[in-house]
């Protein structure tokens, strides 16, 4: 089996994490705790990545890991784009304070959730024993 490059481990360790944290903030927004504004930044930086790669069609964008490519298009690309523009108008409601379903943000919790999980696959799938 192939090791992933240092670089690439760090990427998706990187992301992994991030997208937890994202799910914890979204999670305190649905029991309506105050978050940390800077983590619901970081949300939306990724699903910017998500929407560009997917809206653009583009199989390569400069200085986008391409976990994302992967996440995005190697299972259920159609449902990964819906995912992504979801997430994008909820992520958008909550920033303009406006009123935000429990389903709404669920949607996103799930969507960070799955690229969360994505990562630890990429990551255990090339990690020696």
């Amino acid at each position: 089996m192939e090791r992933l490059p240092i670089e690439d481990k760090l990427t998706l360790s990187s992301i992994g994490f991030r997208s937890e944290s994202c799910i914890a903030e979204l999670v305190k927004i649905k029991e309506r705790q105050p978050y940390n504004s800077l983590v619901l930044e970081t949300a939306e930086s990724i699903v910017d990545y998500c929407d560009m790669i997917t809206s653009k069609n583009q199989l390569a964008v400069l200085g986008v890991p391409m976990i994302y490519f992967r996440f995005l298009l190697d299972d259920k690309p159609a449902e990964r784009i819906e995912s992504v523009r979801k997430t994008k108008l909820t992520l958008e409601k909550i920033t303009r304070k406006k009123e935000v379903s429990s389903e709404e943000i669920d949607l996103g919790i799930n969507f960070f959730r799955e690229l969360s999980n994505k990562c630890l696959e990429y990551l255990g799938a090339n990690r020696q024993i």
